[in-house]
């Protein structure tokens, strides 16, 4: 017969207040005799990603969708494509139309971004405008050829036909509606129905004030610690609890950053001088988005150009101040790195200062060395270029290094790796990452003149050559023990070079 007593109170608040944040939530829900207790603790997440119907804490989702069903299985097949894909995020009004919010469903603690995605004009709910769309609808329907492309169209005309429709005979929509919740992690997940008698954005506001609110104020448990903080999304109603106060020290938003204001007025605690701030350059050509705050006092700053957005977006790279700046995606000319090169060492900037730029072409690095050897009186640098000798650089096979003395008693450090991340399927993402890093004079040894770098480079090749063709006769000529360190020899080789 098992001695073990249960956790005293103080106990169980120290076993709570290290679990993991996304665990903590999910067993306080399996046992309420928990939920003063973990209410009572501070709250420390790793990661936290809002959107309109997604929470994400760590590695663990709730997220909230929409379904219809019918009992005699008649539903429209662009309905069942929807609920193939885990429903809709949106909610429906009695017509199955989107549901257009208002200002009186803004609750208290919600938080808008840019407009909130709330109609200005109510013409728009205007008979007219409904009778227009329904006979545009049926124009689509009956000129869309027969293509597999073309079914699909077919298929969204024909549900907004009898969405409309039901709008304009004041019909409800007939078929059944749920609120699909599923709560997932790693490869764990489980998935609930509710009968849809209340707006998903309701449902989304009880589960974030069941986790992240309920914490009484003016106490040193009231703040949510956040490490990572995500909310990259635009024109939406974030559905937060009353009251909440997050302090963040990464976050990651949409490029307009005007837009969330209520979300740094009414939610965050500061956001000033963060560690980091990851941010797509969509809208930074507007002057109030790049010279805000929020990426003007960050230590770091990486900003993901996914487009091509019709403005010089590496200009956001040059005007920037920050101490470590990072960009990823667009192409960068050689005319652009060399601008980069000639405004930190004229700049004078300081040490530890580090430029992190995307690239996909070799020849790119290559031409910029060139523009910097052609164009060392206008960089006005203070002694020799130099290059680093082949076993001590930090470059990828193919790639040199530069070391560019500075007026400030500071070199320029400048070489290019590949990147272990790459991905091919992703716009923001490049083959090689080109440093530009400020460091003491004479960090980067030991160092080759730049005359001599050509006969050092081709004896150390040549040697390594020879070295792996002894390496290789060994092999063939000794047992398998030996075959696999030379194999793993050769890896390790290989992978520093």
């Amino acid at each position: 017969m098992s001695n073990s007593k249960p956790l005293s109170y103080p106990c169980t608040k120290i076993v709570l207040q290290y679990l993991d944040a996304g665990k903590r939530f999910l067993l306080s829900q399996q046992a309420p005799a928990l939920y003063h207790a973990e209410k009572s603790v501070s709250l420390k997440i790793e990661s936290l990603k809002l959107t309109p119907t997604t929470i994400v804490v760590n590695n663990h989702t709730v997220e909230l969708r929409i379904i219809r069903r019918c009992p005699e299985n008649r539903l429209l097949r662009r309905f069942q494509r929807e609920n193939e894909a885990g429903g809709l995020k949106s909610d429906l009004d009695e017509y199955g139309l989107k549901y257009r919010l208002t200002e009186a469903d803004i609750l208290p603690g919600d938080v808008k971004v840019g407009t909130g995605n709330i109609p200005e004009e109510e013409e728009e709910r205007d008979r007219a405008y409904y009778v227009d769309r329904l006979v545009e609808e049926k124009i689509k329907r009956l000129t869309t050829s027969w293509t597999p492309e073309g079914e699909k169209i077919r298929e969204g005309c024909e549900a907004n036909i009898y969405k409309l429709q039901n709008r304009l005979d004041n019909t409800p929509e007939h078929f059944e509606r749920y609120i699909r919740l599923k709560i997932s992690s790693g490869d764990w997940s489980k998935v609930e129905y509710v009968k849809y008698d209340k707006k998903i954005y309701e449902a989304m506001k009880y589960l974030t004030t069941k986790f992240l609110g309920g914490r009484k104020m003016g106490t040193e448990n009231n703040t949510v610690l956040v490490r990572y903080l995500e909310v990259y999304v635009y024109n939406c109603v974030l559905r937060l609890p009353k009251d909440l106060n997050l302090k963040a020290r990464r976050i990651q938003i949409d490029s307009k950053v005007t837009a969330f204001k209520d979300l740094f007025d009414n939610v965050l605690e500061t956001h000033l001088g963060l560690d980091m701030v990851k941010i797509s350059t969509r809208e930074l050509g507007e002057e109030a988005n790049r010279k805000h705050p929020l990426i003007t006092t960050a230590k770091s700053v990486i900003f993901m150009n996914y487009a091509d957005y019709g403005y010089p977006w590496f200009q956001n790279v040059l005007e920037s101040n920050n101490k470590k700046v990072t960009a990823e995606g667009g192409h960068v000319s050689q005319e652009s790195f060399f601008e980069l090169v000639r405004l930190i060492l004229l700049d004078r900037r300081d040490i530890g200062t580090k430029f992190i730029i995307g690239v996909d072409q070799r020849e790119v690095v290559t031409e910029l060395f060139k523009l910097i050897k052609e164009n060392s009186e206008e960089l006005d640098i203070r002694g020799k270029v130099v290059k680093i000798g082949f076993w001590s650089r930090k470059s990828s096979w193919g790639f040199q290094d530069l070391a560019i003395p500075m007026p400030n008693g500071a070199e320029l450090y400048i070489y290019c790796v590949k990147n272990r991340q790459y991905k091919p399927d992703v716009l923001a993402s490049s083959k090689w990452k080109l440093h530009f890093k400020v460091v003491p004079l004479n960090h980067c040894a030991p160092r080759i003149p730049r005359k001599h770098f050509h006969f050092f480079d081709f004896l150390t090749f040549l040697l390594l050559v020879m070295f792996m063709i002894r390496l290789i006769l060994l092999v063939l000529e000794s047992g398998p023990v030996v075959h696999i360190i030379m194999f793993y020899l050769f890896l390790f080789l290989f992978h520093q070079s």
